[in-house]
């Protein structure tokens, strides 16, 4: 027994009081500090509680948030985002809120390949080629991946049927020989 006590007499300077049995060692709920009596009547410091209770059984009403303050939306933004059916181009990626180096794999979805990425500081650049049968008004969403999570970027691209209804030739020679 004397050893339990000298183990725990330390303690009791660090702490203050002890608590066991619901009390604070004195018997009446009270561990002396707040005009309410100590750890579970004292409303001193928390802004919104209104349980004055000395004991654990009553409902506190705290009307503090109790969650996280969410991480704000980022948004994103694709310089072009329109290309024709056949082009083939590279795009500039930036976003606000959110960190693109930490990027570790970009997909794409709809009539747009993607050939390679490329980050930057301030920006990813992305190669795209469009199927050359792409139709009109379709578009082209992103997913991007970091780590085990990852945002989705709907209808990040535009695309437009070629104006002569087949996409390019290929040949992008502008008449050189």
């Amino acid at each position: 027994m004397n050893r339990t006590l000298a183990f725990f007499a330390p303690l009791t300077l660090l702490s203050g009081c002890i608590i066991y049995d619901g009390t604070c060692g004195r018997g009446d709920g009270k561990c002396g500090w707040g005009d309410e009596g100590g750890i579970n009547g004292d409303t001193s410091g928390l802004s919104g509680d209104t349980d004055t209770a000395t004991d654990d059984t009553a409902s506190d009403t705290d009307t503090a948030a109790d969650t996280a303050i969410p991480d704000p939306d980022p948004s994103f933004a694709l310089t072009p985002n329109e290309a024709t059916a056949g082009d083939t181009f590279i795009a500039s990626l930036t976003a606000t809120d959110f960190d693109l180096d930490a990027v570790t794999g970009v997909n794409a979805y709809g009539s747009a390949s993607l050939l390679a990425t490329a980050n930057r500081s301030d920006e990813l650049l992305l190669t795209f080629k469009v199927d050359n049968h792409a139709a009109e008004g379709e578009t082209v969403d992103l997913l991007l991946e970091v780590g085990a999570d990852a945002e989705y970027l709907p209808a990040i691209l535009t695309l437009h049927a070629a104006a002569d209804g087949g996409g390019s030739s290929g040949d992008d020679t502008g008449g050189c020989p």
